[in-house]
């Protein structure tokens, strides 16, 4: 997709974060949803790095499944 959507994304995933960090509620989260929060935070940049850099053919519902199934899957699994 090219340099464009990576800069995008890469501005939203920096707000995310600091909203999170300074302006939301992320002191008051447990141990396990701040891990969880930074997963799927590192996750995003390596979906975004890699849709953005990688050939088109792979489109990137192809790339969304493959990475956050697996997690949305751990996530729902109750502990």
């Amino acid at each position: 997709m090219g340099n464009h959507f990576l800069a995008g994304m890469s501005l939203l995933l920096i707000i995310n974060l600091f909203w999170e960090w300074k302006i939301g509620t992320f002191s008051k989260r447990s141990d396990r949803e701040k891990k969880a929060f930074f997963v799927l935070w590192g996750l995003a940049w390596i979906v975004v790095i890699s849709i953005s850099q990688f050939p088109p053919w792979t489109s990137p519902r192809q790339w969304i499944d493959f990475v956050y199934k697996p997690l949305l899957l751990w996530l729902k699994h109750p502990a």
